[in-house]
């Protein structure tokens, strides 16, 4: 079993999508999971943490809520593989945090849809 950390910008219901796909297959293979989503939504954050909180195993996963020093917290801890949703800016920090530790780093890239 590994810990996986995911980095998300969620902040329309598409990214909310985006940022739980990769995490029901690390859930699945046995993975404990942290789902850290940004501070620029906190309404689908908090949505996020409830419902992980009220239907999720919580010793499987968890929603961390909060900004850049919460970030940075969670990238400072050692992960066996970290994920990464948004902008190429923060994604070279998680990558330059996710070197540190020589942890795997993978950056999804999608077109943003017009309804974000």
């Amino acid at each position: 079993m590994g810990k996986l950390l995911s980095v998300n910008n969620i902040n329309c219901l598409y990214f909310l999508v985006l940022s739980l796909d990769p995490v029901i297959g690390a859930i699945s293979a046995g993975n404990a999971v942290v789902l850290k989503a940004i501070r620029n939504s906190p309404a689908t954050s908090l949505l996020l943490s409830n419902l992980v909180e009220e239907y999720l195993d919580q010793s499987a996963i968890r929603v961390v809520e909060g900004s850049v020093d919460e970030t940075t917290a969670l990238l400072e801890q050692k992960w066996d593989k970290i994920l990464y949703t948004g902008s190429a800016r923060v994604g070279r920090i998680v990558m330059a945090a996710a070197a540190k530790h020589l942890t795997q780093y993978s950056r999804t890239w999608r077109k943003v849809p017009s309804c974000c």
